[in-house]
């Protein structure tokens, strides 16, 4: 049998206020054959987002041992009053050439620094002196990041493909979330069978 979890450690969703989401989305879709054997397909994306909360002082969880939690105390960057953890611009691409039953494709993920995330991070790091955190991958990692994948596929017969994937072919060291450090580089072998 599990102890009973320890409520009072770790993170929670909880519900901020009012805010107020603007943005825009550009998106780019097109193929074609530049023979009757090899052709082409392009997806490409950009997106922006002004995320704003509406109520930076709105106390949204009271606890009688610590003092009231609002975005303004618990933000790591309240500047322009921008929401935790989201990434205000991204851009994604992918493109794949295609030669009688063989393909070979590439994308390309582009997402901006997150500006805000909770100050706990930083505040537990203070705390137990460490040094290799979320500070020190955050200021080293202040202008966004990007990670690249490629693709190689074999139309086998009408219902048989054979894909070989590379995820992550730069190998980079990301994160979408603080603390949670993506996968390495990854080869796949992938077979699908359509029934």
């Amino acid at each position: 049998m599990l102890p009973p979890p320890i409520s009072d450690i770790g993170f929670i969703s909880v519900n901020t206020g009012n805010a107020f989401v603007a943005g825009v989305d550009i998106s780019l879709m097109g193929g074609g054959n530049f023979t009757k054997d090899f052709g082409m397909t392009i997806l490409a994306g950009y997106n922006y987002a002004f995320p704003q909360t509406l109520s930076p002082n709105q106390k949204y969880i009271i606890d009688k041992d610590t003092l009231p939690n609002s975005y303004i105390n618990s933000s790591s960057d309240t500047t322009n009053y921008i929401m935790k953890y989201r990434f205000q611009h991204t851009v994604k691409l992918d493109v794949e050439f295609n030669y009688k039953m063989v393909s070979l494709g590439f994308s390309f993920r582009y997402n901006s620094f997150m500006q805000n995330i909770d100050k706990a991070f930083y505040s537990i790091e203070n705390i137990l002196h460490l040094i290799n955190g979320v500070t020190k991958f955050r200021d080293e990692h202040n202008t966004g990041d990007y990670v690249m994948d490629l693709r190689l596929a074999c139309q086998v017969s009408k219902s048989s493909r054979v894909s070989f994937l590379i995820n992550n072919i730069a190998n980079r060291v990301y994160v979408m979330r603080p603390g949670k450090v993506e996968a390495p580089r990854q080869f796949l072998l992938q077979y699908q069978y359509q029934f």
